[in-house]
């Protein structure tokens, strides 16, 4: 499924002091991802396995699109379910045999850039209609570990969350047992905000053009990233010049461009669509 692209755009104005020195201004317009819920204290982190997760209360009348969580150290694959719960008797369980929806997250995408968030896009936006607050609970399931990687997820042990805990779901149970003071640090989001782009520019030198370089530092697992330049930002987007399409690796994905003499003028945009 394909949704309305996502696009940034900046504005690079450059300015020749002298032979090797130039002043850029760059102007940025863009929309913050929309955090619905959140809990972003962080004491400690650990191992999560199968099963251990977080429940929170979605506000009425919202949309799920996609989850960060905070990795403080280790890579590793994992899949998060998000899961419709219900309480029986006290208990906290599953209301359904199988999760609303799942997002994935590769070892690949986490090597290297820890510690920090890692944005997921669930496979299906869920909607909560109703007027009333849903309780949900996320949770893991591992697609590696041990020697083959794992991740060190970050907490808070200082009951930072009150509507939610951290939780492990008991197969033989049948429900999930909850941990009144711990939270796992993450951040429910309800819709993915367009890319932060950066621009760095490097003089002409003996031997080497100018160039430009417009860089995404945290691209997002399939969503393509598409750069686009003009001299002039009046004129319609479809007749900008286009830079190329990069898939996104977690990772800082860039596009360089090389001039014979620096431009006094360029403006850029990205746009990210989902595949």
């Amino acid at each position: 499924m394909i949704r309305s692209p996502l696009i940034t755009w900046k504005e690079l104005k450059v300015l020749l002091v002298t032979a090797v020195l130039f002043v850029f201004g760059t102007t940025l317009l863009y929309a913050d991802d929309t955090v619905l819920v959140s809990q972003q204290v962080i004491t400690g982190e650990a191992d999560y396995g199968s099963g251990a997760g977080q429940s929170f209360l979605l506000p009425a009348n919202v949309t799920v699109h996609g989850i960060q969580l905070h990795i403080g150290s280790r890579a590793g694959s994992v899949r998060v379910d998000l899961w419709r719960t219900r309480r029986s008797m006290g208990n906290l369980e599953r209301d359904g045999l199988a999760p609303l929806t799942s997002a994935t997250l590769l070892k690949s995408s986490v090597d290297g850039n820890t510690p920090g968030w890692f944005t997921m896009i669930f496979d299906t936006p869920i909607e909560n209609s109703g007027p009333h607050t849903m309780e949900l609970v996320f949770d893991f399931a591992l697609l590696t570990s041990g020697s083959a990687g794992f991740n060190n997820y970050s907490f808070s042990n200082e009951d930072s969350y009150q509507e939610g805990a951290r939780v492990y779901w008991s197969s033989f149970q049948s429900k999930y047992s909850e941990s009144s003071s711990v939270d796992l640090t993450f951040r429910i989001l309800g819709s993915i905000g367009p890319p932060r782009i950066d621009i760095s520019v490097a003089p002409a030198s003996t031997g080497q053009l100018a160039s430009v370089t417009i860089m995404v530092p945290n691209s997002i697992r399939d969503i393509s990233y598409t750069c686009y330049e003009s001299e002039n930002v009046g004129v319609p987007k479809q007749t900008w010049d286009v830079l190329g399409t990069q898939l996104g690796t977690g990772r800082v994905i860039e596009w360089k461009i090389e001039y014979g003499s620096m431009p006094l003028k360029r403006f850029f945009f990205v746009e990210a669509v989902e595949n």
